[in-house]
């Protein structure tokens, strides 16, 4: 089940710009940067917003720098289970 799929799938219908990947791990396993960069090109020169755990939020900061992303081009916000 995904939270706030058909809204999103909504958004991407108004804004073109916009490009939505649903991803469901139980069904296409863990997300890597390689399986967004085979779906969308290249990372350098783009914006990422991510949400996560803090383990997930730095894995993918390290590679998205790797990829030549600045640093000032990833925004991302933490969440944590207590």
């Amino acid at each position: 089940e995904m939270l706030f799929a058909e809204e999103i799938q909504h958004a991407a219908e108004i804004y073109p710009n916009l490009r939505a990947h649903l991803f469901h791990t139980s069904r296409d396993g863990r997300l890597t940067l390689e399986k967004i960069i085979a779906s969308s090109g290249a990372a350098a020169g783009r914006d990422f917003y991510l949400c996560g755990p803090p383990t997930m939020i730095e894995a993918f900061r390290a590679a998205l720098l790797k990829e030549g992303v600045r640093g000032r081009d990833i925004h991302y916000e933490e969440f944590n289970f207590r």
